[in-house]
């Protein structure tokens, strides 16, 4: 039986063609990383669950083809995205250098203003290769100028980019809970709104009531935040009735 998740997102990883993507999703799911390279062809997605700060999260993981004949198709999936990773492989320096590109194609797929909200971590892969040609301290200075953040991690080693998927799954469950607290208080304040314009449409005191009309000492304009005692018509009976008091644009009975 599938678990029911909390939450879906979508984290597209990209990158030049050849450079390990494949490899280290399977390294992270657990699966047994392939031995010869093997060419994605467009997308490949798979699933992977977790439960964290009480909530069961569901990734959903799009590894996109990293092959410039396939980059208009690729780029359609960037759409939806809630994360994306960025990768380059520490022994190919054509590889690194096209990491400002990747993400220059999101900006222009997507915006410039979603893009700059948009959760992005920059890897470099095969950190343990003899013919590693790209230092730790130079993929970390191109991931500042870029505002990623910067992990390196190696297929050969269990467990090598757990950190990387746990840091964009707290980023985006984080920004989830924002929009769903932003969401729950626009909610409350168009209700508020709406019994705000009943009760203007609504007279204070019914023509039907056994209520005079109310009168302060000084002049004839009802103070919104005190209380008035008025006299019923029947002489031997005092009510108090305190009227609705108005304070930042809500009625507080």
């Amino acid at each position: 039986m599938t678990t029911k998740s909390d939450y879906i997102f979508k984290i597209v990883v990209i990158g030049n063609s050849g450079i390990g993507k494949t490899c280290m999703i399977a390294n992270y799911l657990g699966n047994p990383v392939p031995m010869t390279y093997v060419q994605t062809k467009e997308k490949d997605v798979s699933e992977h669950r977790l439960r964290i700060q009480n909530s069961i999260v569901c990734l959903q993981i799009w590894d996109l083809s990293g092959d410039d004949n396939c980059r208009t198709l690729t780029s359609a999936h960037y759409f939806n995205a809630h994360a994306a990773i960025i990768a380059y492989s520490m022994s190919d320096s054509s590889s690194f250098g096209h990491v400002q590109s990747w993400i220059t194609n999101i900006e222009r797929t997507l915006g410039s203003d979603f893009s700059d909200t948009l959760p992005k971590s920059i890897i470099g892969l095969k950190s343990d290769s003899k013919k590693r040609c790209i230092s730790q301290s130079q993929g970390e200075n191109v991931a500042s100028e870029l505002g990623c953040k910067h992990y390196i991690g190696s297929c050969k080693v269990e467990s090598s980019f757990n950190e990387i998927f746990l840091d964009l799954t707290m980023r985006m469950l984080d920004k989830a809970k924002i929009m769903e607290k932003m969401l729950r208080v626009n909610n409350y304040v168009s209700l508020v709104d709406e019994k705000v314009k009943d009760n203007e449409k609504a007279p204070l005191i019914s023509k039907n009531s056994n209520y005079s009309a109310i009168k302060t000492k000084d002049n004839d304009n009802i103070n919104p935040n005190r209380e008035h005692t008025v006299k019923n018509e029947n002489p031997d009976k005092n009510n108090t009735v305190k009227q609705p008091s108005i304070c930042d644009g809500c009625i507080v009975l």
